[in-house]
């Protein structure tokens, strides 16, 4: 079957570029592989029998075609032809002459080696993926049902509920006996405004499936979540996305020279094909609102500094006017200092409704000039789709007779940039772009999947004659094992908030269902400890999540309705914390009710100390479902969003419970799987516990 190929990333135009070393860092994947730099290019014998690097593992690409010929994917053989990273009994659909952007560097993060890092001035091998030794199949077709040990969706399954797409990809992961791979989908990318359909913020999820992995974005320098990450719950209520990882990045460039310093020399709006022209009169009243400093204009030109990071001018005898729907705005402007121009991410304009705002303004991006200066052209009815803030929200489009009451100029040293990976390109020696979105994201969960296979195959669970491709670990274990190992991530202070201390608990990234309806302060994402909707169980953590499968801490079991599975583990004196982790591929939902719960087969988890108290897991409540709106399910308030808690699931085929560190007591504890509710079973299950089971006999 074919997925929706609607795709979940977006282009950037930036000057400053951070490489995804940056990302593999936070993933802690540069503590498992050492690359050897002294082979180059890459041939089939480099970094070959070694750990964490994705050796024997097939990873599918069900994306755009890629592009064979880019030197990332291709490797050298024994006679110094380079090929590409094919396994040659698998069909691959791509080619230069066939081949999109898209699927390329999706590829690329996944498992790039990194080869055309010295010619894009990085040091070798430093822009490689993640399973960079791995095997690759290229192909638009067959979808959650094609062929790969663990395969990646950088697409869109459904816009906002669960459909026959989401449907078929649980079937087939249902059916794993069959069908033995791991499936990876991106979140999408609708959480600040829509980017496929009309959903936005919360309930704007895009893939609904319960079994493949669901993957969220962060920033990847700091590990908070991006602003275009699409946020839960499913239409049903279940925790979405399952993990996140660095799908964007947020550049600081602290080495960049200061002040900064901006000429804007001329700025006209041609409004019912009237020209408005500033001409930078100080009796104009243009004044510094924000961290703007040597604010002043001479011989007709504007021009101000700062010392800060960012900052923005206004013109306070701004004479209002009635908006067209042929509007156009021309702005000409350069700096003036000879070494900025490589390092500011952009410059700001923006234009509003009602009183100066930036927060609430149609606003765009100017191309960086150099110092000789740039001529910027835009026509304001295509630019509608940035604009942000509540009352931008409720004005859909850009039409006639709005009242335009102001308007501001600001440059910005800190920006979304994005993840750089390898992509298309005309040269032969390859080169890198910028991009951001959770497609992204998803591919760092699959090289990390695949990496974990590896291990898999590389630690004796195997049989002798048994393969990867037909025995693999279920889908299930391997989502098991990736939730149980994230690192929680807590955000609950705004980052404008002066008694913020902690500045790794502070988040700045305004919510848009909130932003309708809730003060400036108190509209922005929070994420508690436990699952939450922003980054589901937390960002994935490569090196945990490896060790996981080399010291054998989970269990393949299955059960009937009604039955109960127990199992025993030893907890020693001194220990201060304790997990365990159960997830299951649920048997496919029906489609008759999008808000109806989906979970087909209901099974929990309960964890019983020594002194017989049980422990219970984490379980979220959906948010309010009022109304449909013409963005989602609104209105949704700040009250709303609450911390998990512990209880009874009977919503997720993911359940986690975390031991209180007060509660630990050493000594053999259980770990008890009851079937609660099968009504198409027996149904198999994966289990991920701190310390290794025993199953008792029943």
């Amino acid at each position: 079957m074919l997925s929706r190929i609607v795709f979940a990333s977006s282009l950037l135009v930036a000057n400053a570029i951070r490489s995804d070393d940056i990302a593999r860092a936070h993933l802690h994947l540069d503590t498992l592989q050492k690359i050897d730099t002294t082979i180059f290019p890459p041939t089939e014998k480099w970094m070959s029998n070694r750990d964490y690097t994705g050796e024997g593992i097939l990873i599918g690409i069900y994306d755009e075609p890629i592009d064979t010929t880019a030197n990332d994917l291709r490797e050298l053989d024994n006679n110094g032809a380079s090929h590409f990273r094919s396994t040659p009994a698998w069909d691959i659909f791509g080619g230069r002459d066939r081949c999109c952007q898209h699927g390329t560097l999706v590829t690329s993060v996944a498992a790039g080696n990194g080869w055309s890092s010295e010619a894009a001035g990085g040091r070798r091998y430093q822009y490689h993926g993640v399973a960079f030794k791995s095997r690759l199949i290229s192909n638009v077709g067959d979808g959650v049902g094609g062929e790969g040990d663990i395969n990646n969706h950088s697409t869109v399954l459904d816009q906002g509920y669960y459909n026959d797409l989401d449907r078929f990809a649980d079937s087939i992961l249902f059916d794993h006996k069959h069908y033995r791979h791991t499936v990876v989908y991106a979140a999408g990318n609708n959480g600040d405004r829509p980017m496929f359909g009309n959903m936005q913020g919360h309930y704007s999820i895009l893939n609904h499936a319960k079994n493949s992995i669901n993957v969220g974005a962060t920033y990847k320098e700091t590990d908070s979540i991006a602003p275009l990450s699409s946020l839960g719950p499913t239409a049903d209520g279940r925790i979405k996305p399952d993990i996140v990882a660095p799908g964007a990045s947020y550049f600081f460039p602290e080495r960049s020279p200061l002040p900064l310093k901006i000429r804007v020399d001329s700025l006209v709006i041609y409004n019912h094909g009237v020209k408005i022209r500033w001409d930078f009169d100080p009796k104009e009243g243009w004044r510094a609102d924000y961290k703007a400093d040597d604010f002043r204009i001479q011989d007709g030109i504007l021009g101000f500094t700062s010392r800060w990071r960012d900052g923005w001018i206004t013109n306070a005898n701004f004479t209002p006017f009635i908006s067209s729907t042929s509007d156009t705005l021309v702005i000409g402007y350069r700096f003036i200092h000879p070494d900025f121009p490589s390092k500011l991410n952009y410059l700001q304009c923006g234009i509003t409704w009602h009183r100066f705002n930036a927060d609430d303004s149609l606003l765009f991006n100017l191309p960086t000039p150099d110092t000789n200066g740039h001529e910027a052209r835009f026509a304001l009815a295509n630019l509608w789709g940035y604009a942000n803030g509540p009352v931008a929200g409720k004005v859909k489009r850009w039409k006639e007779g709005i009242r335009i009451d102001s308007l501001w100029l600001g440059f910005h040293s800190d920006t979304v940039v994005g993840i750089r990976s390898a992509a298309v390109t005309g040269s032969s020696l390859g080169a890198y772009i910028e991009t951001q979105g959770t497609s992204e994201a998803a591919p760092y969960v699959t090289g990390i999947g695949a990496l974990m296979l590896q291990m898999y195959q590389r630690r004796g669970f195997l049989k002798p004659g048994q393969d990867i491709h037909h025995n693999a670990p279920w889908n299930s274990t391997v989502k098991a094992i990736l939730i149980h190992t994230a690192t929680d991530l807590i955000k609950t202070r705004p980052l404008w908030t002066e008694d913020v201390v902690d500045a790794s608990n502070a988040v700045g990234i305004l919510n848009p269902d909130l932003s309708a309806n809730e003060p400036y302060s108190t509209a922005y994402n929070r994420y508690y400890r436990g699952p939450d909707y922003a980054t589901g169980y937390g960002l994935v953590n490569a090196q945990k999540a490896v060790a996981f499968v080399d010291t054998a801490k989970f269990k393949q079991d299955s059960l009937p309705d009604g039955r109960t599975v127990t199992y025993t583990f030893a907890v020693p004196k001194g220990s201060h914390s304790l997990r365990a982790t159960l997830t299951w591929d649920d048997y496919p939902a029906d489609l008759e009710e999008a808000y109806a719960p989906k979970l087909v087969n209901d099974l929990d988890l309960i964890l019983v100390a020594p002194d017989g108290k049980e422990f219970h897991p984490w379980v979220l409540d959906p948010l309010p479902q009022k109304r449909e709106s013409q963005d989602g399910i609104d209105p949704i308030h700040a009250t709303d969003i609450d911390s998990a808690y512990r209880g009874v699931n009977w919503r997720d085929n993911v359940e986690v419970v975390d031991v209180p560190t007060g509660n630990m007591v050493a000594g053999i504890w259980k770990l008890i799987v009851n079937g609660t509710w099968i009504e198409h079973g027996p149904q198999d299950f994966s289990v991920v516990c701190d310390y290794k089971l025993k199953k008792i006999k029943p």
